[in-house]
């Protein structure tokens, strides 16, 4: 499976509903966001960066009219994982696919800050090689991540 854009896709992918992006950061750094502008927030403060072929940062601050050069240089990771964890350590913010952040905002290492939330085309899709049959067994488990997926769209 890997992150594509939905609108690149044939009709024949399986693929997970389009992503939101999510400015997160430890719950200890949001309360600065309820008192100061955005902006100024972010040009103050380390910017977590996963390095990769679709740059969640520059989408997110396209789509918000943010300006991502500051004062403070960024901490570059190689994964997702790794630029959770580090914003859980209060290291920074990082802009992340929703799917990806859930279980830290669930559990109360990771806060989101609503107002920044942004719809993207891209999502995760089931991809590989064309003369895989759709019985392939990697489809059966594709399929009940949909199903996961539905359900935690579902709940509050």
């Amino acid at each position: 499976m890997e992150v594509r854009d939905a609108s690149e896709l044939d009709a024949d992918t399986p693929h997970l509903p389009n992503e939101t992006l999510e400015l997160v950061c430890a719950p200890a750094l949001i309360g600065s966001l309820s008192t100061t502008a955005l902006q100024d927030v972010l040009d103050s403060s380390r910017k977590i960066v996963v390095q990769g072929r679709h740059n969640v940062w520059q989408r997110w601050a396209t789509k918000l009219g943010i300006n991502l050069e500051g004062d403070v240089p960024a901490l570059k990771v190689d994964n997702s994982a790794t630029a959770l964890e580090a914003a859980a350590q209060n290291l920074g913010f990082v802009v992340t696919y929703s799917s990806y952040c859930q279980p830290y905002l669930k559990d109360g290492r990771l806060a989101t800050w609503s107002k920044a939330k942004v719809q993207t085309t891209l999502c995760l899709a089931l991809t590989g090689s064309p003369d895989k049959p759709s019985w392939h067994p990697a489809h059966k488990v594709f399929d009940w991540l949909k199903q996961e997926f539905q359900k935690g769209k579902s709940t509050p």
